[in-house]
């Protein structure tokens, strides 16, 4: 909107879930306000499961790991299981500790966040494929309240 605000981030923390604007309203007068983030992924390029594309809302923690739920349907989970392994798979599987019915990550390091893989294996029906267009990307999204 333009009514007089205008808005320059002053810093920015995903790790503490806030950030800090500095508002200058008018002649000169600042406001510093601090917005809540809700931190969200982005999963493109999967072919043989097209569900898993799109946004993807931050969840509970899971085995002491962050979680989320695809955006629109709470029944997709994507969670770092107690092998250490990023899914995604059912919610009910995922709960359960059974592995992907969709997608895991292709090596068994155990990265701390799903951002940090190199590589997806996809079920194509008959077997598991690493599809290399796969990406899982972090985006901050400021929640608003009016």
């Amino acid at each position: 909107f333009d009514d007089g605000w205008k808005g320059q981030p002053f810093e920015l923390s995903v790790e503490s879930g806030f950030s800090f604007h500095d508002l200058e309203f008018g002649g000169g007068t600042i406001v510093r306000i601090i917005a809540p983030m809700q931190a969200t992924l982005t999963v493109s390029g999967a072919s043989t499961h097209t569900l898993l594309n799109g946004m993807w809302q931050r969840h509970e923690d899971f085995n002491g790991f962050p979680s989320w739920h695809k955006v629109g349907n709470f029944e997709v989970m994507l969670a770092r299981l107690s092998d250490g392994e990023w899914h995604a798979s059912t919610t009910a599987d995922i709960q359960a500790g059974r592995h992907s019915l969709y997608m895991y990550q292709e090596d068994c390091t155990p990265y701390d966040h799903p951002k940090d893989v190199l590589a997806w294996k996809l079920h194509t029906g008959t077997a598991w494929e690493v599809q290399e267009t796969v990406r899982v990307e972090e985006v901050c999204t400021w929640t608003t309240h009016t």
